[in-house]
Parts: structure tokens; sequence; C-alpha cells
């Protein structure tokens, strides 16, 4: 798996102990997907590119419980992934009555919207009192709560009108919901922020 990403944030200090802050963020990426499969002594494969982006708009809250560098941040955003799967994927057709795995050519977008929650907690450290620069480590864990069709119900029916074939793969579906709940739109966090207070 390759990917790239991005984040901006501003931060406004209200109150000794309190804070907001809006971050926009960016991360594009690309998974490869290889499966076979043995029916009645014939093998059919999936392989699948699936490239993946998503932005996030989210605003924070941030409380100084001391005032000064350990702070506690609860977050509500937008995120929204688009993803485009090219290739070929294996599924299911049904032929004369009977059900066959069959390897469709597919190349097909699609895209889906989400409300994003988030807390995490963090360290806002100055190196001395006479700079302003920052350094921000902080660990917390976001998810989405999807809005509309899902991209895998979008994708199993643009499958179903092209190709009248199934997507009925476990491995499939598990693969692509860790990609997109644990990485493009939710999941832990781990960051390392820099910045300028100014």
């Amino acid at each position: 798996m390759t990917g790239f990403g991005i984040g901006v944030q501003y931060e406004r200090q209200l109150f000794q102990k309190f804070s907001v802050a809006g971050r926009f963020a960016y991360l594009g990426g690309g998974v490869r997907m290889l499966e076979s499969y043995t029916e009645q002594e014939a093998t059919k494969t999936t392989s699948l590119d699936i490239n993946l982006s998503s932005f996030s708009i989210e605003g924070h809250a941030r409380y100084y419980p001391w005032g000064k560098i350990f702070f506690l941040d609860g977050m509500l955003g937008y995120a929204n992934i688009a993803v485009n799967f090219s290739g070929n994927m294996v599924g299911t057709v049904e032929n004369n009555g009977e059900q066959k795995k069959e390897a469709v050519s597919v190349n097909m977008e699609a895209s889906q919207g989400f409300f994003k929650l988030g807390a995490k907690i963090g360290w806002r450290i100055n190196f001395d009192k006479n700079s302003d620069f920052t350094f921000e480590p902080a660990l917390g864990y976001s998810f989405g709560i999807g809005i509309g069709d899902s991209v895998k119900d979008q994708i199993s029916n643009q499958m179903k009108e092209k190709s009248d074939a199934d997507i009925r793969d476990d491995n499939f579906n598990q693969l692509f919901d860790i990609v997109q709940n644990n990485i493009f739109i939710g999941g832990p966090r781990l960051t390392l922020a820099f910045g300028w207070r100014f």
C-alpha cells in the first residue's frame, strides 16, 4: 500500500484553559488486491487496483487542565472518501439457473460522506521562552458515521447493472473496511505537528 497525507490546522486561544481549532486534512493512496478462487478445477483471479482519496474538515475544542502544555481535545467534522476500482474482480454470475464465479473487468468510481467524531490527548510544547515555534505530539481516535449508500453498496450495484454479477467476497469486504475505517476516515491516530504561534 502507498499513500500521502497532509493536514493544516489553526488554533485560537480564547481563554487560558480553553481554545478552539479548525483543521483540514487530505490523504491519498492506493492498494492492490490479488485473490484467487478455484471452482470446478478452474481458477478465477481478482486483480484489483484500488485508488482512494479522502479529505476532512474538522472543528476542535481544546481544554488545558493546567493552563499550559497538556490538553484534551474533542472533534466534530465532515469527511469524504472517493474510490476508483480498476482491473478484474471475481463476482457471482447466474447462468442457466447455476451460480458461477466469473472474473469481470471493472473500472468504477464511488464516493461517500461521513460525519466525523473524535477525541485525543496531546502536548503543545514551546522549545524556549523566546521562540514561537511549537511542537505538538498527540494520540487520539476518530470514527465516521456514513451518509447515504456505502462505497461497497455502490460498487455492488454498479457491477450488478453492468455485468449482472454479485460481489459476495468476505476478503474484499474485510480489506476495504479496514482501509476505509482505520486509515482514510478514522481509526487510531498518532500525530507529530509543527507550528508557529502568532
